[in-house]
């Protein structure tokens, strides 16, 4: 099991894949706030939201949403990285 581990964790990202991460880890900030993150602000009618080009259109909400935390977007990656060692195993298999 400990070899599948460290096999699994070795596998290697496209630039596409780290920066589809990367987005997702970044959906916290906000352009408008002081300290450019929305975990410190009320975004319902803040007054920092007020001229944002990224507010909806529902309500004076904004826009975009929270993050997944990291231990979501870890479970993705080690996922991620586990579904690709399946599938190459299967190739492999059939090539047989």
């Amino acid at each position: 099991m400990l070899d599948i581990y460290k096999h699994v964790s070795q596998i290697k990202f496209s630039r596409e894949a780290v920066e589809f991460m990367l987005y997702f880890m970044r959906m916290n900030q906000c352009v408008k706030s002081p300290d450019k993150s929305k975990l410190t602000l009320n975004i319902k009618l803040s007054e920092h939201c007020k001229g944002c080009h990224l507010i909806g259109l529902d309500g004076g909400i904004c826009g975009n949403v929270y993050a997944p935390s990291e231990r979501t977007i870890d479970n993705w990656r080690s996922l991620a990285q586990a579904f690709t060692l399946f599938r190459v195993s299967r190739v492999v298999e059939n090539q047989k």
